[in-house]
């Protein structure tokens, strides 16, 4: 029983997260081109430590 319901709830939040990603597409292209400037900063200092 306990197994069921955190699959259901699983699934669940992964239908409700996609909806609100079409929901709010442009916004979240937003978010990601404002982000990726610091991702690759990060990279960066992960590849220059390895």
């Amino acid at each position: 029983m306990k197994k069921a319901l955190k699959i259901i709830l699983g699934v669940g939040l992964i239908v409700f997260g996609l909806v609100l990603a079409i929901l709010w597409w442009k916004s979240l292209l937003v978010i990601i081109k404002g982000c990726i400037g610091i991702v690759l900063i990060l990279a960066g200092i992960i590849c220059f430590m390895i």
